[in-house]
């Protein structure tokens, strides 16, 4: 799920600023990655996708998706999220953003 997860770090990141700039995205991803998206602090899944989710947006599950629901066939499961940007003041992003790869260094360094 690599490509797909970087698209969607680079869509958050960028969620304010043209010309990526977005309201709301409804995204059909690998259940795996979705779960890692909605994962909380507490959970083992949390990681450097649930902290940026969270940091930029709003994540609602819509559903579940069978492998059935595709052809091909998929070997996985998927699920349809939807994203609504949080509108955040803009030195408290840059506060933030500052901050993100040092972050990102210590979900690398835990993961080794």
């Amino acid at each position: 799920y690599g490509p797909g997860s970087q698209i969607l770090i680079h869509l958050l990141e960028n969620a304010g600023e043209s010309p990526l700039k977005w309201a709301s995205l409804t995204l059909t991803l690998q259940a795996e990655v979705g779960t890692k998206l909605l994962a909380r602090p507490t959970e083992s899944d949390f990681g450097k996708l649930a902290l940026l989710a969270e940091l930029y947006a709003t994540v609602d599950k819509v559903t579940t998706l069978a492998p059935g629901a595709f052809w091909p066939k998929p070997k996985v499961h998927s699920v349809v999220l939807q994203f609504h940007p949080k509108d955040l003041p803009v030195d408290l992003v840059c506060q933030k953003v500052e901050g993100i790869p040092r972050v990102q260094k210590l979900f690398e360094l835990n993961s080794k």
